[in-house]
């Protein structure tokens, strides 16, 4: 919420990098770019914490599609936390940041094959 929310305490930094790094490495107007990410960030978390819980007190016909809908948030979430990782790397060129999204996508990666494993593809409308 740090992206989007002005009275978030981490919102002035997050805007200051945006602004003065990442837009530009990324060649993007920063606050296109740190709304956009924020957003997805959002409703990437609202499917993380709304698909696992709630699909079974879902409709069978409406459990494919959730389930389509986390993996495509997963996807949403590794190619983000990829840029990051890509930015960190290049153009902060700080190593220590590095491992909180190496393992961040490590468990996207796992969470991504669980999901491919479970979902019943034959059911998608």
């Amino acid at each position: 919420l740090g992206k989007l929310l002005p009275q978030h305490p981490m919102h002035a930094v997050l805007r200051s990098t945006f602004d003065k790094a990442a837009g530009p490495f990324f060649g993007l107007p920063s606050t296109l770019l740190r709304l956009v990410i924020g957003l997805a960030e959002l409703s990437a978390g609202l499917v993380f914490m709304a698909v696992p819980w709630g699909v079974n007190g879902l409709p069978a016909d409406k459990k494919a599609p959730a389930e389509a809908l986390l993996l495509c948030a997963i996807l949403g979430m590794l190619a983000i936390m990829t840029g990051a990782l890509l930015f960190n790397w290049v153009a902060e060129r700080q190593l220590q940041k590095l491992t909180p999204y190496i393992v961040f996508i490590t468990l996207l990666i796992l969470f991504f094959r669980i999901q491919v494993q479970t979902t019943d593809f034959e059911r998608l409308p």
